[in-house]
């Protein structure tokens, strides 16, 4: 009898725990770990002060979260530091985090990267990941060096770690620290995109806009390479490194044309005000500084530039380190933006009406907004929109026109939700018989996007084999006429 066998263990691993043993206690959490209940919490804790150390993790993170507890991240560090030095690669990683960002401890990026290799020597993903973004900054001791810095990434990639998955992609796509392959770039993202990460889904919509069908071919072959490799538990180095460069020369040319930006912009050029706003925030010809680009950037927005206006009005929206969030100042900029026609702008405060967010909701300005955007295409807005018709299209025909015009023009710029809406349109709408076509955009959306085949199967199931295999064809030509 499972039942006796499961209360028999419980028993057994209590009455060891109960003794003192950490690693009993720690089963005995784990054996809880799905419902998260009292017990989970009390066993966890318990295992904790047994000395467990990933029982010490498990309790490290629900203090800094307050989790089951009051939050306490003081303790919870110390918890992550006592597993950290018995070998738990995630407290170690999570120890190295807290001397980057320096609030319980004195900051010291030295000691940071000792964590992260540490860590990285038991193959932990995300401390790889750090230290591939060490190499790339130049941190920790470490001599900038953008090769170096990929090589960690993609071994990051391949233990499933999807903002280094991100990183691989993008730095194929713009020739950083490899040569550019679109192929490889959209391949990774795909990747990435699969395991349901929220910005390479976002970030694959713009790539898949910038590949031909044939590099799309190209793509799905290493796709299918690469998720092999990781089956195996194997992995590939970079493909074709980019040659060296030298550094210094490198950063002596941003830093000359940093000065001839800077040069204008206290002249008075619009422009190159912004330029340089840019250029401090991202650190590029000189010392990154958030505070040295905020006054450029309003300088800019005061002069009347949308760009400018609208990174301002994102900073005051989110603050940053010298900047608190100041909903109503972020909105006051979106609208001076928008009334350029910025087009992130106006989707921006489509959000915020939708939302209520600083201000009061208000459905018909957000749908004005959003309609605006649409219409110039923006593709996250045509799809807002097609959804909010949905949600009226059994009831008015009109509201049916145009969830089918924004869901179409959506898809047609390979918005990955879009293409899958409208083919679930085509089955659900009694006005729209055409179920091929409807399956076609389906079948697309997964073989672009990474979407799980099984939100098609039940739509398939009702097709005749027929039906499906012209849907195939018709997926195939959508696919290469999109690209």
């Amino acid at each position: 009898d499972v039942t006796v066998d499961h209360t028999k263990l419980i028993a057994e691993l209590q009455a060891k725990a109960e003794k003192g043993d950490a690693k009993a206690a720690f089963d005995l959490a784990s054996v809880y770990h799905e419902e998260k209940n009292e017990k989970f919490i009390e066993w966890t804790k318990k295992a904790a002060e047994l000395g467990n150390p990933d029982a010490e993790n498990i309790y490290a993170f629900m203090l800094s979260g307050g989790i089951g507890f009051p939050k306490n991240e003081a303790e919870g560090f110390n918890y992550y530091l006592r597993a950290a030095k018995k070998g738990q690669p995630d407290a170690q990683t999570s120890v190295g985090d807290e001397y980057v960002q320096g609030r319980l401890v004195q900051k010291d990026e030295k000691e940071a990267l000792r964590w992260y290799q540490l860590a990285a020597d038991q193959n932990q993903a995300t401390a790889i990941n750090n230290i591939g973004s060490f190499y790339l900054n130049g941190q920790g001791g470490l001599k900038k060096d953008e090769q170096k810095a990929m090589e960690y990434f993609v071994r990051a990639a391949f233990l499933d770690s999807a903002m280094a998955q991100n990183t691989v992609a993008i730095n194929y796509g713009t020739g950083q620290g490899v040569e550019k392959n679109m192929p490889e770039a959209f391949a990774w993202m795909w990747i990435a995109a699969s395991g349901d990460d929220p910005n390479a889904q976002e970030n694959i919509l713009h790539l898949a806009k910038e590949i031909t069908y044939e590099q799309f071919l190209q793509a799905q072959k290493r796709i299918q390479k690469i998720v092999a490799l990781q089956k195996e538990g194997k992995q590939e180095p970079p493909i074709c490194p980019r040659p060296s460069v030298n550094d210094d020369q490198a950063g002596q040319k941003l830093a000359e044309e940093f000065q001839s930006q800077l040069s204008k912009a206290q002249k008075g050029d619009i422009q190159a005000q912004y330029q340089v706003a840019q250029a401090y925030a991202l650190g590029k010809g000189v010392k990154q500084s958030f505070k040295e680009a905020f006054p450029w950037c309003q300088k800019a927005a005061e002069s009347g530039l949308a760009e400018a206006q609208f990174s301002l009005a994102q900073t005051y929206r989110i603050g940053d380190d010298f900047v608190q969030p100041n909903l109503p100042e972020a909105v006051r900029w979106y609208k001076k933006a928008a009334e350029q026609k910025n087009i992130e702008s106006l989707y921006a405060l489509g959000i915020i009406y939708d939302s209520g967010d600083g201000v009061e909701k208000d459905e018909a300005k957000s749908l004005a907004y959003y309609r605006e955007a649409a219409d110039l295409g923006h593709a996250q807005a045509q799809h807002n929109l097609a959804t909010y018709y949905f949600s009226r299209a059994d009831k008015e025909p009109s509201s049916r026109e145009l969830m089918f015009k924004y869901y179409t023009l959506a898809a047609k710029q390979m918005h990955a939700r879009s293409m899958m809406a409208l083919g679930v349109s085509y089955f659900v709408m009694e006005t729209s018989p055409d179920k091929v076509e409807g399956l076609a955009w389906m079948m697309a959306a997964v073989q672009c996007y990474a979407y799980k085949m099984d939100l098609v199967d039940k739509f398939k199931d009702q097709e005749s084999p027929e039906n499906v295999a012209k849907a195939r064809e018709r997926a195939t030509q959508i696919i290469s006429q999109l690209m």
